[in-house]
């Protein structure tokens, strides 16, 4: 805190390791953070696989389209895993069948909108739908 107050806050997501995927990593040590022991992180091959899954589950995960653009802009991918990846995760949650279609939610455009905004994103909900149809079948396509 600074001055009483928060000063940054980072959201943080935690869950248990479904698949495998979590996997030691001293990332914190890597930036100059006291030694707390390892830390399981996921890889991202795993990470696109859950947010694909959370963006075609129906809901308003609509900022996991948002994630998928920041995560393919900025990291090189191997699609042939994540597609390996993403068999195993849709077949153990029996929520939908791979590969999905990416439709658009009810309330998505505004929900959009603000999530993208100042990001390097597309800023169309259409446009970034049909990205993320193309990513799928990119995934789907790799061997």
């Amino acid at each position: 805190s600074y001055l009483g107050k928060s000063w940054c806050t980072v959201p943080l997501e935690v869950g248990f390791d479904e698949i495998g995927d979590a996997e030691a990593s001293d990332a914190l040590g890597r930036l100059g953070f006291p030694a707390v022991g390892d830390v399981a992180l996921m890889d991202l091959c795993y990470q696109v696989a859950q947010k694909l899954h959370g963006l075609t589950s129906g809901g308003d995960r609509v900022r996991d389209l948002v994630d998928l653009q920041l995560i393919m802009g900025n990291a090189d991918v191997d699609l042939a895993r994540t597609r390996r990846v993403c068999v195993r995760l849709f077949a153990y949650r029996k929520a939908q069948k791979w590969p999905p279609r990416v439709v658009s939610g009810e309330g998505w455009g505004e929900l959009y909108a603000a999530q993208a905004e100042g990001l390097d994103v597309l800023s169309d909900l259409s446009e970034a739908i049909e990205w993320a149809n193309g990513l799928v079948a990119r995934i789907d396509a790799a061997r």
